[in-house]
């Protein structure tokens, strides 16, 4: 195992493995089996599995949570230690930042209409050039992601797409509690109050699923996403520690771009899904067409999630 923190021995080490597969997971640290399973579906596939732990400061916008993100970079280093990583790059701020005025990598400007982007307008620019950085210091065959960040995902594919930088983007499905929570670093931030209310997030998501195939085994026509949101709206109206929602979209799966109406599970326009470890453009060659998304706030803390309405 090599840690390190210069860009300049990153790349060393990679020099040294020219000619092997090298599987990348970026994180920002405070590790939970989310990231350990992404870890995991790398050393499956790849020879090599590098990770990063950097939190990024300029995906955190005005107000956010970035004095406060948990950081436990002594454990987390253990971690990847013990899945066998190969080289684990802890960078600081000044190393990939060296300059205020610097080039940026910018969504285009229809990604600022979807609803993620919307919530959070400046973050998937901050992510869009971490990943770049990263992309091009670390020279990975393959990238892995968690679905968990739905639009993360879908900027990954578009950004090495419109930007020709040749690397596979792997997603990998969300890890869950077992109360089916998704997991995730800010889930910390909740009280044991707030915690035992938080799989209502998940419990919305279902309930409009579940509405879509209730719709969908009496009729053929597509169904109105309206429908849905209202599902999964009355559920955490029901519950009394959500004090906000941000939005419930339901968009294209692939775009993540909102739709009207979706079709209704017996339609043949829809794709077959197949299932598996992870899911890519080579080994899984279909997906389903729509997925329900949710940002809220149960107290203080902003929690997300989504799910395909077809598995």
């Amino acid at each position: 195992m090599h840690l390190v923190r210069r860009i300049i021995d990153v790349r060393n080490w990679r020099s040294k493995c020219v000619e092997k597969t090298v599987g990348f997971v970026p994180t920002m640290g405070a590790l939970h089996r989310g990231h350990l399973s992404l870890v995991r579906s790398a050393r499956s596939e790849c020879e090599f599995v590098a990770a990063t732990i950097f939190v990024n400061p300029t995906q955190f916008g005005a107000g956010e949570d970035l004095s406060k993100y948990p950081r436990n970079e002594k454990s987390d280093i253990e971690l990847l230690k013990n899945e066998g990583v190969d080289l684990i790059f802890v960078p600081n701020t000044q190393e990939l930042y060296p300059k205020e005025d610097r080039f940026s990598v910018i969504p285009p400007s229809n990604f600022t209409q979807r609803a993620e982007a919307t919530a959070r307008p400046t973050h998937f620019a901050g992510v869009a050039t971490i990943c770049t950085k990263l992309f091009n210091i670390v020279q990975p065959s393959y990238a892995y992601f968690g679905q968990k960040d739905a639009l993360q995902c879908v900027a990954m594919k578009q950004l090495v797409a419109d930007l020709n930088i040749p690397i596979n983007i792997r997603i990998c499905p969300t890890e869950r509690e077992s109360d089916g929570l998704a997991l995730s670093s800010r889930n910390t931030y909740l009280s044991p109050s707030e915690r035992k209310a938080a799989p209502v997030v998940y419990k919305g998501l279902l309930a409009a699923r579940h509405t879509w195939r209730q719709l969908s085994s009496s009729q053929q026509e597509p169904i109105s996403a309206s429908i849905l949101i209202e599902a999964a709206r009355n559920i955490y109206q029901a519950e009394p520690l959500v004090s906000s929602v941000e939005y419930i979209s339901v968009s294209d799966f692939d775009s993540m771009i909102d739709l009207e109406f979706v079709p209704a599970a017996s339609s043949s326009s829809f794709r077959t899904f197949s299932t598996g470890i992870c899911d890519d453009d080579n080994s899984f060659l279909s997906l389903p067409r729509s997925i329900i998304s949710v940002a809220l706030r149960i107290g203080q803390v902003r929690l997300i999630d989504n799910l395909p309405l077809r598995e």
